[in-house]
């Protein structure tokens, strides 16, 4: 069984949520001329992405039923459809 190896889930998880912040740094941390709405969206926007992550990685680690897998395009590429 593989094992992750915790400084390479570190390095990653810091790069995907730096650069996230680093792209909406203006309106979470930026001047005031930025509108209420984009202020929701760029926090949303992050708060949502945590839930994203977890999603994947349970795609990841997790397989299908047996009874999916037999199936011509959900067992083929059903995980990855929902990406």
């Amino acid at each position: 069984m593989k094992r992750p190896i915790p400084w390479a889930v570190a390095l990653t998880a810091s790069l995907y949520w730096g650069l996230l912040f680093y792209w909406q740094r203006d309106v979470l941390f930026g001047d005031s001329a930025t509108t209420d709405l984009a202020y929701d969206r760029a926090f949303y926007g992050i708060i949502f992405s945590v839930f994203y992550v977890a999603y994947v990685m349970a795609c990841l680690m997790k397989d299908l039923p047996a009874s999916l897998k037999s199936m011509p395009i959900i067992g083929k590429y059903g995980k990855f459809l929902g990406y």
